[in-house]
């Protein structure tokens, strides 16, 4: 009877291991085929940038060129002003889309470094809305910045200029002619709160999660027919994340959209450091 019970406890322990060690194998296999799922995605989505996105703008741009040539060709100057503005503009978003690109294969890659220094959050914030003047212009949109002043920060300046060249130019593309874009800049002491907010047609809670994912990202079309990739926004969340930032949307659709980012502990005085 002893030896019966020893034999049967002996075997309810192997099977009791054996059933730990398949749980922890089909836990392995699913975390490798999300891990291969997402490799895909990213994949498809490098490969739908490159085939569509990026081709997209250089076919405008041969297309104005090629109207630029035939007008000089029979005399005619009345609108080359207005193609080489096209021109201009549809360079501007090849280069902005290519940045994006290029961070995002480093980032995917391991390449990307978090380099903290300590700088003026202001001059930041008015060198992203040179950079994005024309767009606005273009749909007469007014971009109003809030409580400017000078405010040292020790974050990565040139993923702080991403994000918000992503944000502030996602809100111009949402926003309809005449509309208005607001950046407001805040701080207690220690922490750093950027918003970023506009009148636009705002975002569908259905669609809201998507943005920021590889595997789900949507691309809808501005309110003057602008195109785009969703990859700016996942950026946006990548570089969020290495800041410890915490961050918030409110949207109400035909309303608008604010984007609300807080980075911690991460205000100084003046720069004390050599960067």
């Amino acid at each position: 009877m002893w030896n019966t019970n020893l034999k049967r406890f002996q075997q309810e322990k192997l099977i009791k291991k054996q059933k730990i060690d398949l749980e922890k194998s089909y836990s392995s296999l699913l975390e490798t085929s999300e891990t291969i799922k997402l490799a895909n995605s990213t994949k498809d989505k490098f490969f739908s940038i490159i085939a569509h996105d990026l081709r997209s703008p250089f076919n405008s741009i041969l297309g104005f060129a090629d109207l630029i040539k035939t007008d000089l060709s029979e005399g005619r100057s009345e609108n080359l002003s207005q193609y080489i503005e096209f021109i201009e503009l549809s360079a501007k978003k090849t280069i902005q889309l290519l940045e994006n690109l290029l961070l995002w294969a480093s980032s995917q890659t391991g390449k990307l470094q978090f380099s903290p220094s300590t700088f003026d959050i202001a001059k930041v914030i008015q060198n992203v809305v040179q950079l994005v003047y024309g767009s606005a212009e273009k749909k007469d949109i007014s971009i109003q910045i809030v409580n400017l002043h000078t405010l040292y920060v020790h974050l990565d300046e040139a993923m702080i200029q991403t994000i918000l060249r992503n944000l502030v130019s996602n809100s111009i593309k949402y926003t309809k002619v005449k509309g208005q874009v607001k950046i407001e800049m805040q701080s207690d002491g220690q922490d750093l709160v950027l918003k970023i907010s506009d009148n636009g047609i705002g975002i569908r809670p259905s669609i809201r999660e998507s943005l920021f994912r590889i595997d789900r990202s949507i691309s809808t079309e501005g309110t003057n027919g602008e195109s785009g990739t969703g990859l700016g926004l996942i950026l946006v969340k990548e570089f969020l994340h290495l800041h410890k930032a915490k961050w918030e949307i409110q949207s109400e659709v035909d309303k608008g959209t604010q984007f609300l980012l807080n980075f911690p502990q991460c205000v100084r005085d003046q720069v004390t450091e050599k960067d």
